[in-house]
C-alpha cells in the first residue's frame, strides 16, 4: 500500500515538473513576443522611418548641388568667352561676324547651351543664336528673359550674375557677364542660357534612382490652402517632407536670381512596406528561443566530455599566438592526430612569413639600387608605389603619388591612349617615349617600360613602369639634327654657287628657300641696296607682295628721315636682328606697305666686307625667332656675299 502511494507521489512530482517546464517555456515565448512588439512599434518603426526621411532629404540636398554645379561651369564658361578679345580695329558692334564664326551651332550643341544673347552697353542686342529649329517658336518673352538678365548684370555691383530665369518656356540656368575691352572699359553684357528641361529632371532621376519632379509655384488664391507652399516660403532654404503609406516626399522651393520664388523641386521614395513583419518576427522570435533553449542544454551536457580537449587545444593557440612562442603544440590523446596537423601548419605559417618579410625587402632594395624611376599602380591607375629615383626625377615624394592617379604627372600620349591597360598595345611596352610633368611645372621626355601586373589566376590586377629621363638627349638630338639640316643647306647652297650659270635671281630663291626651310617661316624676301636706299627684292613671297613695282621688280623705298622701320632695322644696327610678339603693334608704321598680320621678323645683312648691299628677312615661324636661328642665316648670307663678291650686282 505504501510503495503503491510512493508511486503515485512520484508520478505526480514528474507531471508537476513537467507543467512547470511547459509554463516556463509558454511565459517565455509571450515575454518574448511581447518584447519584439514592443521593440518594432517604439523602435525599429520609427527609425525606419527616420531614415527614409534622412535618405530623402539627403538625396535632395543633392538635387540641389547638381543644379549649383551646372550653375557653376555655366558661369565659368561664359567666364571664358567674355574674357576673349573681338579680333583687332573691330568695335562690340562690329564684331557680329566674329560672334556668328564663334558661337556656332555645333558650339551650343557642345555645351548644352539653349541660346546666346550678346548686349551693348545701351542693352541693344547685337548678336544672338539659338538652337530652336523655327525661329517662329521663340516666345517675345524668351527675349524679355535675356533682358531681364542684362539689366539684372547692369544693376550688380559685381561683374557677372547666374541663377535661374523663369521664361515662356519654363525654367533656364542663365548666367551673364560684362564684356570688357582692353581699356578695362565695360563694352556690353554676354548672356548663356540652359534650359532646365524634362530631360535634364530625367537624367537626376536615373541617376539617383528615384522619382524626381518640377512643378511651377502657383500665384492664384489657390496656393494659400497649400501648407507645403507655405512652409517652403516661410523657409525658402529648408527641405519640406511629407510622408504617406505608400511614399516620403521631400520638397524644396527654387528662388530666381531676385529672390522669388518659381518652382518646386519634388523627389520621392517609395516607402518600404513592413505589414506582416510583426508576426513573422513573433513566430521566428518563438522558434529561435525554443531552438536555442534545446541547444543550450545539449550543448551543456555534451560540453565537458566532447569539447573539453578541444577548448584545450584552442587555448593553447591562442598563447602561442599572444605570446608569439615558437614551441609546438602538447599532443592529448582526444585530439593526437589534429595536433600534429596544426603544429605542421604552425610551421608552413612560420616558413611563409619569413620568406614574405625576405622577399619584401629584396623587393624595396631593388626599387632602391636600380637607376631607373619604378612605381606601380592598381586596375584603376592608382599609384601604390613610388621608389626615390622617381622622386628625384620628378619632384614628388612617395607620400605625394602613393593614392594619386599617374595623371598627375603623367601627359602625353598617356592622356589620350594608356600604353598600360590599352588591349591593342602589345605588352611588354618598350622605349616608349612620353611626356611629364615636373613638379616645378617643367616638362621632361622620358622612355619608359611597362608590364601588367596579374594575380595568380592571370587576371590583371595593376601595372609597374619604369622610366629614365632623356630630355637632354632628345635636346642634343634636336641640335644635332638642326646642325645636320644647316650643313645640308649650305652645302646646297655652296654647289649653287660654284655651278657658273646660275644668276643672282636663282641664287636669291635658293636662298630664301633654305632660310625659310630651316626656320619653318612662313614668309621672306632677299634684296638688294643700291647707293639711295632702295632695296630691290630679287625674292619674295605673298607678304610683300604689296610693294611699289618699278619696271615690274618690287622695291621697298629708302626709310623717311627720322623714323624707323622693320625693313631697315639692318642698315641701321649693322648687324642681324629679330623681333617676336609683333601681333599686337600696327605693322603699317613698323614696316610701310605691309598691311597683312605680322608675328615675327629677323632680318640679317649681307655684307661684302666694305658695306652692306643687302638684307636677308623672313617672317611669321610657328614659335617665334632665337639667336640659333639667327647665327645660321647669317651663314647663308655670308656664302651669298661671296657670290655677290664674283657677280657684283648691276646697275
Amino acid at each position: 500500500m505504501r510503495r503503491n502511494c510512493l508511486k503515485e507521489v512520484a508520478m505526480a512530482s514528474k507531471f508537476s515538473t513537467r507543467k512547470r517546464l511547459a509554463a516556463t517555456l509558454f511565459l517565455a515565448a509571450l515575454f518574448t513576443a511581447t518584447l519584439v512588439y514592443i521593440t518594432y512599434s517604439y523602435c525599429v518603426l520609427p527609425q525606419f522611418q527616420r531614415l527614409e526621411e534622412n535618405t530623402a532629404a539627403h538625396h535632395m540636398e543633392q538635387l540641389r548641388t547638381n543644379l549649383q554645379v551646372e550653375l557653376d561651369n555655366l558661369n565659368a564658361l561664359v567666364h571664358d568667352y567674355a574674357s576673349m578679345e573681338t579680333p583687332e580695329h573691330t568695335t562690340l558692334a562690329k564684331a557680329s561676324p566674329y560672334w556668328h564664326h564663334l558661337f556656332s551651332d555645333q558650339l551650343l550643341s557642345h555645351h548644352g547651351l539653349d541660346r546666346i544673347a550678346i548686349y551693348d552697353e545701351q542693352g541693344t542686342l547685337l548678336f544672338t543664336n539659338s538652337t530652336t529649329a523655327d525661329e517662329t517658336e521663340k516666345a517675345p518673352e524668351d527675349m524679355a528673359l535675356y533682358r531681364t538678365a542684362f539689366n539684372l548684370t547692369r544693376l550688380s555691383s559685381k561683374q557677372s550674375i547666374s541663377g535661374l530665369l523663369l521664361g515662356s518656356r519654363g525654367i533656364s540656368l542663365v548666367t551673364a557677364r560684362t564684356i570688357t575691352n582692353p581699356a578695362d572699359e565695360t563694352s556690353g553684357v554676354i548672356v548663356f542660357c540652359r534650359q532646365l528641361s524634362t530631360q535634364v529632371i530625367a537624367q537626376w532621376s536615373r541617376r539617383l534612382k528615384i522619382e524626381v519632379s518640377l512643378s511651377m509655384v502657383p500665384h492664384n488664391n489657390n496656393a494659400l490652402d497649400n501648407p507645403r507652399l507655405d512652409a517652403l516660403l516661410q523657409s525658402p532654404q529648408s527641405c519640406y517632407l511629407s510622408r504617406s503609406a505608400q511614399q516620403t516626399t521631400a520638397s524644396s522651393l527654387l528662388l530666381d536670381i531676385g529672390g522669388t520664388p518659381i518652382a518646386i523641386l519634388q523627389l520621392t521614395i517609395p516607402t518600404q512596406s513592413l505589414s506582416g513583419v510583426l508576426p513573422i518576427s513573433a513566430i521566428l522570435a518563438v522558434t529561435t528561443l525554443v531552438l536555442l533553449l534545446i541547444t543550450y542544454l545539449t550543448a551543456r551536457i555534451f560540453a565537458k566530455t566532447a569539447q573539453g580537449p578541444f577548448f584545450d587545444l584552442a587555448h593553447q593557440v591562442h598563447q602561442i599566438r599572444q605570446l608569439e612562442d615558437k614551441s609546438a603544440l602538447a599532443p592529448a590523446k582526444e585530439t593526437d592526430e589534429l595536433t600534429r596537423e596544426i603544429n605542421a601548419l604552425l610551421v608552413d605559417l612560420e616558413e611563409s612569413r619569413q620568406n614574405q618579410s625576405l622577399s619584401e625587402v629584396k623587393t624595396n632594395l631593388i626599387k632602391k639600387v636600380v637607376p631607373c624611376a619604378i612605381f606601380t599602380v592598381d586596375h584603376r591607375r592608382v599609384i601604390t608605389s613610388w621608389n626615390h629615383r622617381a622622386e628625384q626625377l620628378t619632384g614628388y615624394a612617395a607620400h605625394e603619388m602613393i593614392g594619386s592617379s599617374c595623371y598627375r604627372f603623367a601627359l602625353t600620349p598617356c592622356h589620350r591612349q594608356c600604353g598600360l591597360f590599352n588591349p591593342q598595345i602589345a605588352k611588354p611596352v618598350m622605349g616608349r617615349e612620353c611626356t611629364i610633368r615636373h613638379k616645378n611645372g617643367s616638362l621632361l621626355t622620358i622612355s619608359k617600360n611597362a608590364e601588367l601586373l596579374r594575380d595568380v589566376n592571370g587576371d590583371v590586377i595593376g601595372g609597374i613602369e619604369c622610366f629614365v629621363d632623356i630630355t637632354h638627349h632628345k635636346r642634343d638630338e634636336q641640335a644635332l639634327q638642326w646642325e645636320v639640316a644647316l650643313n645640308s643647306r649650305l652645302a646646297s647652297l655652296s654647289h649653287t654657287i660654284v655651278q657658273q650659270h646660275c644668276d643672282q635671281e636663282e641664287i636669291a630663291r635658293q636662298l630664301l628657300s633654305h632660310a625659310r626651310n630651316l626656320t619653318g617661316s612662313q614668309h621672306g624676301f632677299i634684296a638688294a641696296l643700291d647707293s639711295c636706299g632702295t632695296q630691290l627684292l630679287w625674292d619674295y613671297t605673298s607678304l610683300f607682295e604689296d610693294f611699289i613695282k618699278t619696271d615690274g621688280s618690287a622695291i621697298i623705298p629708302a626709310a623717311s628721315s627720322g623714323r624707323g622701320s622693320l625693313l631697315h632695322a639692318v642698315y641701321n644696327r649693322k648687324t642681324g636682328v629679330y623681333f617676336n610678339g609683333l601681333e599686337r603693334l600696327n605693322v603699317a608704321h613698323l614696316a610701310g606697305g605691309i598691311q597683312k598680320p605680322f608675328r615675327h621678323f629677323m632680318a640679317v645683312p649681307v655684307d661684302n666686307g666694305d658695306r652692306i648691299i643687302g638684307q636677308v628677312a623672313l617672317a611669321n615661324n610657328e614659335e617665334g625667332y632665337s639667336v640659333r636661328d639667327l647665327q645660321a642665316i647669317e651663314q647663308l648670307a655670308e656664302l651669298f656675299a661671296v657670290f655677290l663678291a664674283r657677280k657684283p650686282i648691276a646697275s
